[in-house]
């Protein structure tokens, strides 16, 4: 394996022990490599699922790409065996328009929510039943990680892909 540190400024590792093999064994100089854990990060909000009201939560970017047409469409499912099952959706993009148009459509009750505190967000979540991930066939799917499932486990919640 050969290091040549002059193309680059900064090198990235995942474990303290990859940054000190560097470190030690290739003299990369101190300071040019960042530990970025796998996984997120680990959130202390405590979950009491018995005092919670059954909700459905997702995430992240409200675009047409997310596929979130298919959780709009899932509530009455769910709602037949929980009725009092609420869905929140916490993002930001284009696709808010036509998620509610879609929602009045199909007489589905969604509460839009933004938390641009990091900590209410976390703690927002915290409160909710399950988070989704819904899936489809795209490019940022097929080559990308929903880093939204981090979150979500992040403080423990349970997550449906």
């Amino acid at each position: 394996m050969r290091i040549n540190g002059k193309y680059y400024g900064v090198y990235w590792q995942v474990e303290d022990k990859d940054k000190e093999f560097l470190e030690g064994e290739y003299n990369v100089e101190k300071g040019k490599i960042v530990v970025l854990p796998r996984g997120g990060r680990i959130h202390n909000f405590k979950i009491n699922f018995e005092q919670k009201m059954p909700s459905i939560v997702y995430c992240g970017s409200l675009s047409k790409h997310e596929n979130l047409n298919l959780v709009l469409e899932c509530i009455p499912i769910v709602r037949k065996k929980i009725e009092e099952a609420k869905l929140y959706i916490s993002g930001k993009g284009n696709s808010i328009r036509e998620l509610k148009r879609i929602a009045r459509r199909i007489n589905v009750d969604v509460n839009f929510v933004w938390y641009p505190d990091k900590t209410q967000f976390y703690n927002f979540l915290s409160h909710q039943s399950v988070g989704v991930v819904p899936w489809a066939n795209t490019f940022s799917r097929r080559f990308g990680f929903p880093v939204k499932m981090l979150d979500y486990l992040s403080v423990g919640l349970p997550v449906v892909v």
